[in-house]
């Protein structure tokens, strides 16, 4: 993920109100840095007890129609 995620959520106070944030910023980042594929969902959950985000990220490769799916871990460290 772009740095500009991180950036955004690194000085935010972790809960599910930045998570939809982090949903729209996963959303434009990928619409507008990787023109290979068409954007289908990104469902980012808080799991508090780990203070951490779950990203699912799934997009279309343009090229072959292959949907692809990817399962990513934000967590801040301090």
């Amino acid at each position: 993920f772009p740095v500009t995620i991180v950036l955004a959520l690194e000085f935010e106070t972790f809960g599910t109100q930045v998570a939809a944030l982090g949903h729209a910023l996963v959303k434009n980042a990928i619409q507008q840095w990787e023109p290979r594929v068409d954007f289908i969902d990104a469902v980012v959950t808080y799991k508090p007890e780990r203070r951490e985000f779950n990203v699912d990220l799934t997009v279309r490769i343009k090229r072959t129609q292959e949907v692809i799916e990817y399962t990513t871990i934000l967590k801040r460290l301090r």
